[in-house]
């Protein structure tokens, strides 16, 4: 079968079972510890929204970018409730049915009641369009995927802020481009990277929405001091798999820039 099509016949099956495990995991962490009493600290509410890079995939242990935010968000605020609601392989469409779907304990919900929210989305919107080794693109189906994030996204928005109502703090992350430079996949792939990036940035939706931006994709380009491609230190791309998600040290680079960001 055609990875793409397989994709797509997959993905709502994955936002269904995945949810739930997402959900539990999350609970895990935030869980108090067992003892008896009750712990008088207030906690802060923080649920995560979006993709596989939010549910921690490229992490050992799955403690990703998220986790080490809360633990961050932790020493400034002091106790924090994760839940992660994070489901690898969903586009922006599939982040719509979520926010949509009025389910008890669900992710409306939890949006609803949440003090502190981050968003990690698009980037499958174009990394559906990739062959199984991520060494092409089908460049049509990346333009129409970036064209869905651009009318998908302010509708995110308003389901969040209007609809919902959430006063949450927001911050969202962009999109970044896992090729080195030198790589040829890097230039087909970053006009349609950036296009996602302009609409998770654009001026009037973030005054708006009252969102900030985490640049992760400007913090990813370029090299280290050493002369190490960002990319290849900080995701599992320049790996025989090409894998596109961060490593832990990725993860950590985009927790301290969501540490940046805040509050």
């Amino acid at each position: 079968m055609n990875p793409i099509h397989h994709r797509a016949a997959t993905r709502s099956g994955i936002l269904k079972s995945a949810a739930g495990l997402a959900a539990a995991f999350s609970l895990l962490l935030a869980a108090p510890g067992c003892g008896g009493g009750s712990d008088p600290e207030p906690e802060t509410r923080y649920v995560a929204l979006g993709d596989s890079i939010a549910f921690g995939v490229g992490a050992t242990s799955r403690d990703g970018y998220v986790s080490l935010f809360r633990d961050r968000l932790g020493q400034v605020v002091g106790r924090v409730r994760l839940d992660n609601q994070a489901v690898p392989g969903i586009q922006s469409d599939d982040l719509l049915v979520q926010l949509r779907d009025d389910l008890p304990n669900g992710v409306r919900s939890a949006v609803g009641n949440a003090q502190v929210l981050t968003v990690s989305i698009g980037g499958n919107n174009l990394l559906a369009c990739a062959n199984d080794d991520n060494t092409s693109v089908d460049v049509p189906c990346m333009g129409s995927g970036a064209a869905r994030f651009q009318s998908e996204w302010p509708q995110i928005l308003a389901e969040i802020r209007t609809q919902i109502g959430s006063q949450a703090r927001l911050y969202v992350m962009t999109v970044y481009n896992p090729f080195m430079a030198s790589d040829p996949g890097f230039g087909v792939a970053d006009p349609f990277i950036r296009q996602v990036n302009a609409v998770i940035g654009d001026a009037q939706l973030q005054a708006t929405y009252d969102y900030k931006v985490v640049d992760v994709y400007t913090d990813f380009l370029g090299t280290l001091p050493d002369g190490t491609e960002k990319t290849c230190a900080w995701t599992r791309f320049c790996e025989p798999e090409r894998d596109v998600h961060p490593n832990d040290a990725g993860h950590a680079e985009i927790a301290r820039l969501h540490q940046a960001a805040y509050p």
